[in-house]
């Protein structure tokens, strides 16, 4: 996974890959022997680095929650240009028969 260039996929297959994905930890062989938890990714906060690792089912459950939660923006934008073009045709229009 890219650091913070990362963006949610639309496909829900692709939603679906990427919120396992993010569950996957990843492990480097130390050089003192054993293993390390290598981040998933990074943001940079002034001079800070914030390093991200692997999430728990907890946090995917919450993102999924949310997702599932917002609603089509499209179909809102539908709604709302519709509203606008109901009120700026003036009522008289409507009875016109402008072949």
């Amino acid at each position: 996974m890219q650091n913070d260039r990362q963006r949610f996929p639309v496909i829900q297959e692709q939603f679906d890959q990427l919120m396992d994905a993010s569950m996957e930890e990843e492990y480097n062989v130390a050089e003192e022997g054993g293993t390390e938890r290598n981040p998933k990714g990074y943001y940079i906060d002034g001079n800070e680095y914030i390093w991200i690792y692997a999430a728990a089912q907890e946090e995917v459950d919450a993102v999924r929650k949310l997702v599932e939660s917002a609603e089509n923006r499209f179909q809102l934008m539908l709604r709302v240009l519709y509203l606008n073009m109901v009120m700026l045709i003036p009522v008289s229009a409507l009875w016109l028969n402008v072949d």
